[in-house]
């Protein structure tokens, strides 16, 4: 038990500047979209426009708080950086232990901001005058699902990288893979 509390103070060490800047970019995001349905809810010749700007407003923002889980890639480039991985080897850490402690902090931070969603949008539900409803945490749930299996292909496709060079050719192939597949769902 103590190899994994230390092993996952170690991830949570390595990605605290992601994980705030994430947070700050989720509550800044949510700051200007809650001033935006502000005015809108207030202008008088906007009949109906504040529910459907919620709508919308809730799916770009459900997609914001599901990318810390998938932009938890900073361990591995510093584990890469100065040979940790190597030397992991040698350790009685196993792959498993690794891989469970990564899933476990990717999951809680990815929770942490759907949880901050599910607030703004219960805060922009009040100012525009809805109702929370389900629906809302299902589309939050869909996304999450959807983030996971993301980010289960990401470090997939990622992890196998020995070198800082290869990393970034397989991001960059990841990256390109993932736009073909999000423009073939458009299409």
């Amino acid at each position: 038990m103590t190899k994994f509390r230390s092993l996952l103070f170690r991830e949570i060490k390595l990605n605290k500047k992601t994980n705030i800047m994430m947070i700050i970019l989720l509550i800044v995001m949510s700051g200007f979209y809650t001033v935006g349905i502000y005015a809108v809810k207030n202008d008088s010749e906007s009949n109906g426009m504040a529910e459907s700007m919620v709508l919308i407003l809730l799916s770009v923002l459900s997609v914001l708080c599901s990318m810390p889980g998938i932009m938890q890639n900073e361990s591995f480039k510093k584990d890469i950086n100065v040979n940790w991985l190597r030397y992991s080897y040698t350790l009685p850490v196993t792959l498993k232990e690794r891989a469970i402690v990564q899933v476990v902090n990717k999951n809680a931070v990815t929770i942490i901001s759907m949880v901050l969603g599910l607030f703004f949008t219960v805060v922009y539900c009040h100012i525009a005058d809805m109702s929370f409803s389900a629906i809302y945490v299902t589309i939050y749930a869909i996304v999450y699902a959807c983030g996971l299996i993301a980010s289960m292909f990401s470090d997939l496709f990622l992890l196998n990288a020995r070198s800082i060079d290869e990393f970034q050719k397989r991001q960059q192939h990841f990256g390109l893979i993932s736009l073909f597949i999000c423009i073939a769902f458009v299409v």
